[in-house]
Formats: C-alpha cells, structure tokens, sequence
C-alpha cells in the first residue's frame, strides 16, 4: 500500500504519483492554491480557515505537495492501528467536526480519512484540498484508494448524506471495533453497500443506545436522520450480566444468519433477472462517455467505399473496439434513441468502481492478453444472417480520399437505397461489481445509402442477459490457461474448456482476428 501523506514536524507532504512530466501536463501547478480547510476548537466551538500547500517538490521522480502545518496523525491511520480509547475520542472530535460544518455550512469536503490530519491534541483538524488528494488517492491503487478512502464515504449522495454516511462510519468504527463496509477491492464493497451486506451495529456490541442504532442504519442505507451528538459524546459499554452475554450473542448469531439470507436473496434476484431492452444503442452510450476524440476531422474514418456489409461490420467493431468516432461516422438518426434512454441505461449499467490499473479489453483479447485485472466490454459469437462477420473492418481515413461505391452485387446504388439484415451476438460487459454480464443479442437493422455512403440507420433490438459471478470466470479461466502464455495453441485450449461451462466465448475466428487487432496497437510483437 502506497503511502501518500507524510508528516515531518510542521510539514505535510501529499504524494501525486505523477512523474514532473505528468504533472506539468495535467497543470496541478497552476492550482496549488486550491483550497483545503483546517478547523480549530476555539472553546466549544470551530473556527474554519483555508489552508493551502505552498510548494511542490521531487523525490524519486514522483512530484510531491508541501505546505506547514503542525504536529499531528492521519486520522486513518489512528482508526486503523489505534487503541480502543483512541478510536473513540478520535471518532467524536470528527463527527463533531462534521455535524459543526453542517450547521454552520463550513466548506468542509467529505473525503477520506486518509487526507484528514489530527494535531496531537485534537484541537485541529486539517482537510486537505479536495481536488488534489482524490487524484492522488485515486491514482495509488485499489488498497490504498479502499483504505484511506473508500472505506469511509458513498459518493452516491449529497453532500449532507455522505457525511452522515461518514459519521455512521466513525460511530460504528468506534463502538464495534470494525468497520461496516470494510471489503477492500472496490467493487465488491459497493454491492456491500447497495445490498446493506454488514451487521447490523446493535448485533455486535450488547446495550447500544437506540438512538444510535437507528442513526447508523439509517445513514448507511442512504436515508439518514440528525447525528445523535449526545448519545455518542456520552457512550460508555454497557455493563451485563454472563447470562445476558450468552443470550445477546445466540439473538446476534440468528439476526447474521436471517441478514446473510436476505443479501444472497437480493443478489439472486439481481444477478437472475433478465429484460428485453435496446442494447445496441446503450452501447453507444458508453462510446460516447470512453471515445477517443485525439484525430482530427480526416484522420477519422468514414464507411464511403465500403459495402453495405462491410459498413455493419464497422459499426459492430467500432462497438467491439470502443472506437467513438468510427461509430459516428457510419451511422445516421441514432441520437435520437440514444437520448431517450441514456438515464436509465447509465443508472442501471455504469455502476462501476474508478480503477486506473485496469484497461478494457475485447473478449477475444482478454483471452489472448492473459491479466485478469483487465476489465472485459465487447461483443463475442457475432453472426450476420448466420454467417460468422468480422470485427475488424475500420474504414478507410477521410484523408485518403475513398472513392465512393456505384455498384453492388453488380446493380447500381442510389441514395435511399436499404438493405436489411439479421445480427446476433453476446455483449460482455465486468464494470458492474463482481459482474461478469453476458447479454445475448438479436439486432434487426437497416443500412441505408445516403449521398455517397452506406450507414447504419435503423437497429431494432430484443436481448436477454444473463449474470455470472466474474470471479468464478477468472478462476476457471487460470485453471486452463497457462500462466503468462499468449500462444495461440494455448488461448485456443483453454476456450475450448471455458465453452463447456460459458456460452459466450469468442470463437475461433474472432481469436484470431484479436491476435491482428493486438498487433496492430503494438501489444505484442507475433512476428
């Protein structure tokens, strides 16, 4: 785990993660005086006032932000490591912080613990700029980024909401001595936190106030109420009798068993479910949230010279490819459609977690490239009127001049001219939580000549999907994969036991079209 605050004396040092270089791009610099805040106790109440780093400087080649402060502790390193009493003290001067911002409507951010520093009397509390440590944090790592962060904050809310959510945290951390959502990969702990998959704060401490019991709910299940200053500024354990102890524990026992059932129920149902909906189109979606948009207007490709099938073909591998500007340009009158159902497409298929170390692969190239970190969003088993189509048809550049198409099938093409035909593939799909997605596709479509072109005008979608277990896939797929191998003997091998138990496997002829397409981008070298 990276360690990304350092306190030496009256110092803080942040560390960026960027190289001179990176950081000079991304012109961190120009912002140094973004503003954190630093809360001092001023008899019984707090004084807010900007803090600022003052300088940057080098180490190792990483870029590091300076600014004087004061003696002092991350907070997430106390909650991690520190004693019982230390915990708890630490607990209430922070939800008293944040209760305090609220009130007062003190520009307090809700980040992390980790970018929380305590003088060692606790009678200053210093937020580090916003800005500048959720970049750092999110660029150290899925442990780190899950231990000073994640663990304490849902940014699925606003701004009162989350730190209610934080509050019920530190309150939790301190009575039972664990945190709720303390899962440290990413997207495992945000189903947690969708599915309410914790124990319930009553269940692991006998003779918890009530007021704190239904705060702690409430606020780790997005609805939360007031913070309960007194309740938690006055709480001791409670004193119980060894009868007492034994019944509490046996109620806690049956109360996990009743909340594990409840959870795998919900999952269940989730990961069972399947829907008819307009899959092609909410794929365009993601291409245009992820789109590369560095070429230039003739560096793009275009569809003018290519059939009516080779035009298909594009627009399916600029979906395979996340390529957003080939999609642009090969089709026509799908905005529409793509505006109407981008709400509900990104609530219900973009909840994923933020992980720099991870890239998104075809299928057919997450096979061959053999990292499992990577995530998977593409098409696999794609077919054209029951003839299997290919995924590597890109288009000529515009800066090429292609000659436009006269004829096909030796009869002449004019504009308004319509050819119909039948798809069907798989869209895989693991930014989800442990996800892995399969959704099996039948594409009606039509593609029109227009001026001078063929384009893809009219996709008329049904689609079924079915969920499975992402981590299960994995493990089956190192079991028949030799390790570090990209050889084609061995990635052909290894489908041909993963198509036993998965459907939606890459076929042959679209594994060998990937060995192509990751040549091309320089992956590997097969010569």
């Amino acid at each position: 785990m990276i360690q990304l605050v350092k306190i030496e004396e009256n110092s803080i040092a942040l560390n960026t993660n960027m190289t001179s270089e990176t950081f000079a791009k991304t012109r961190f610099a120009e912002k140094i005086k973004e503003k954190g805040v630093l809360a001092e106790l001023n008899g019984n109440k707090w004084d807010y006032t900007p803090w600022t780093f003052d300088s940057t400087e080098e180490k190792d080649g990483i870029i590091f932000m300076t600014g004087t402060a004061f003696r002092g502790k991350i907070a997430s390193e106390i909650l991690e490591s520190g004693t019982n009493e230390e915990v708890q003290h630490l607990a209430k001067i922070l939800c008293g912080v944040f209760e305090d911002s609220i009130e007062t409507k003190a520009p307090v951010a809700n980040i992390g613990c980790g970018g929380i520093i305590v003088s060692d009397d606790c009678k200053k509390v210093l937020f580090l700029p916003y800005n500048f440590w959720t970049m750092a944090v999110m660029s150290a790592g899925d442990e780190t980024f899950s231990s000073s962060n994640g663990i304490y904050i849902n940014q699925n809310q606003n701004r009162e909401s989350a730190i209610r959510f934080t509050q019920a945290v530190l309150v939790y951390k301190a009575i039972a001595g664990i945190f709720p959502f303390a899962e440290k990969d990413t997207k495992k702990r945000s189903a947690d936190i969708l599915d309410g998959n914790y124990i319930f704060l009553k269940w692991t401490v006998p003779g918890i106030n009530k007021e704190l019991i239904s705060f702690t709910e409430r606020a780790l299940s997005a609805k939360p109420t007031g913070f309960p200053s007194n309740a938690f500024d006055n709480y001791r354990k409670a004193e119980i009798t060894e009868e007492e102890l034994l019944k509490f524990y046996k109620d806690a026992e049956a109360a996990a068993s009743i909340k594990k059932k409840k959870v795998q129920s919900k999952r269940f149902v989730r990961t069972k479910q399947t829907a008819i909906i307009s899959i092609s189109i909410a794929t365009a979606i993601i291409l245009l949230i992820v789109g590369n948009l560095r070429k230039t207007s003739l560096e793009k490709p275009t569809s003018k010279s290519l059939t009516s099938l080779e035009t298909l073909e594009m627009y399916y591998t600029a979906l395979n490819d996340l390529n957003v500007d080939a999609v642009k340009n090969c089709t026509y009158g799908l905005s529409d459609h793509i505006d109407a159902i981008s709400n509900i497409f990104l609530k219900s298929r973009t909840r994923s977690m933020y992980d720099r170390q991870s890239d998104t692969m075809n299928p057919a190239a997450w096979l061959i490239k053999n990292q499992i970190r990577h995530n998977i969003f593409g098409l696999s088993q794609f077919y054209i009127d029951g003839k299997e189509g290919s995924l590597l048809v890109e288009g000529p550049r515009k800066n090429t001049k292609p000659e436009p198409l006269t004829e096909e099938d030796g009869i002449k093409i004019k504009s308004g001219d319509v050819k119909k035909f039948h798809v069907t593939y798989t869209v895989l799909d693991t930014t989800g939580e442990d996800l892995l997605a399969a959704t099996k596709t039948h594409d009606a479509v039509e593609v029109t000549y227009m001026k001078d072109r063929w384009v893809v005008s009219k996709i008329i979608t049904v689609a079924e999907t079915t969920d499975f277990k992402l981590s299960e896939f994995i493990e089956d797929y190192l079991v028949c994969m030799k390790p570090e191998s990209h050889e084609r003997k061995d990635v052909l091998a290894a489908r041909t036991v993963l198509m036993e138990k998965y459907f939606f496997v890459s076929t042959v002829h679209e594994i060998d079209e990937a060995y192509q397409y990751l040549k091309k981008i320089s992956v590997f070298n097969f010569d």
